[in-house]
């Protein structure tokens, strides 16, 4: 296990543009990803399927949020973000 394997990165703005690639290349490099998105969760289980099994979702409210429909994607609770 390299070093990045036991880390956690927590990345916003996933779902286009440096967001996205800074997320792709930490989850590459071996990193755990949590994905935090605000409002619609489609983009953020979209970029959660794309990058593969160690990434999480993270919604940005103090409500639980809703996953897309027919999501495989599983939300994380905000401490086990860090964990």
């Amino acid at each position: 296990m390299g070093k990045a394997d036991s880390r956690t990165a927590i990345v916003t703005g996933t779902s286009r543009g440096i967001g996205a690639a800074v997320a792709e290349r930490l989850a590459r490099d071996g990193f755990a990803v949590v994905i935090n998105y605000a409002g619609d969760p489609a983009p953020a289980d979209a970029r959660v399927q794309r990058i593969g099994p160690r990434t999480s979702l993270l919604p940005w409210r103090s409500s639980p949020a809703p996953t897309a429909p027919g999501s495989t994607a599983r939300p994380c609770a905000p401490t086990a973000a860090f964990v």
